[in-house]
């Protein structure tokens, strides 16, 4: 059986050796949000946002500058994503945010992840450079949701001159859709989020038709 998967530069470099290390949080105060045909449960503390609204909120922030200026750059490049997006960020920590797309199409054979590790991990060597940043990675990983829905997930730990995060990406695999989840969390990899999704895969065929 094919998955399919994009493989895109999210904003590390320089990534070394993997060490498992348990990130996954269960979400507190849960509620069911739904956006682009994706539902889900979080922690009652987040709220969907425009990407200008957190680029604002991060200007406003009071972090160090240069950390400002690199999420307000990654801010920027998710801009560019053709797919239709959203965001949803922590009222209570502007550096908490879950941010989906849709992603196009990479053939991915089933028992063949290692590949496809390898070749994101490479990618984001590839541009260390642009980013400014140091990484190391964490865990890669792959399982399946409750409706089958194959979800292929990459982890790692993001530093920037004397702040640290964790940058998780996950490809969630429909029928007739791949959604591309970026997690952004100084604690949590926000796996226990991404299990409880239910994608629909036809969502925008129903808007186009409509």
């Amino acid at each position: 059986m094919r998955r399919f998967v994009l493989i895109f530069l999210v904003f590390v470099s320089a990534c070394n050796s993997p060490s498992k290390k348990n990130l996954t949080k269960q979400p507190t105060d849960p509620r069911i949000f739904r956006a682009g045909g994706v539902i889900l449960r979080m922690s009652g503390v987040f709220v969907e946002s425009g990407i200008l609204d957190v680029e604002e909120l991060w200007g406003k922030s009071g972090l160090p500058q240069e950390l400002i200026y690199k999420k307000i750059s990654e801010l920027q490049a998710w801009q560019a994503f053709e797919g239709p997006s959203f965001i949803f960020r922590d009222t209570t920590n502007i550096r908490n945010t879950f941010f989906f797309t849709e992603a196009s199409y990479l053939d991915v054979e089933e028992g063949n992840e290692e590949k496809l590790f390898t070749e994101f991990e490479s990618v984001m060597t590839e541009n260390s450079k642009k980013i400014g940043a140091t990484c190391k990675l964490v865990e890669n990983d792959f399982f399946s949701l409750s409706n089958g829905d194959k979800v292929y997930k990459m982890l790692y730990e993001v530093n920037y001159t004397n702040e640290k995060e964790y940058s998780t990406t996950y490809y969630i695999t429909s029928k007739m859709r791949v959604v591309m989840v970026i997690v952004n969390n100084t604690s949590d990899d926000g796996e226990a989020i991404v299990r409880s999704m239910n994608v629909d895969p036809y969502f925008y065929e129903d808007l186009i038709e409509n």
